[in-house]
């Protein structure tokens, strides 16, 4: 498999995710979805690391924001 296709394997995977993860939210309850072992063990080793990836951006995007908001909120 050439990087192109990985990739773009990689970006249908985590759309599906998310899609997946919207419908919880328009529930009166929402659950989280979570990766499972099974889907985890089926996906290619590039996808994977694409995962990973997301995930971490992810976190750094949430961290970054807690940190302006406590700056906003020290500043008041």
């Amino acid at each position: 498999m050439n990087r192109v296709q990985v990739i773009s394997i990689g970006s249908v995977v985590l759309l599906a995710l998310g899609l997946a993860g919207g419908k919880s939210v328009a529930a009166a309850v929402p659950e989280p979805k979570l990766l499972t072992g099974v889907v985890w063990q089926r996906m290619f080793a590039d996808a994977k690391v694409t995962y990973i990836l997301a995930v971490a951006q992810r976190i750094k995007y949430d961290v970054n924001m807690l940190k302006k908001d406590r700056r906003n909120y020290l500043r008041k």
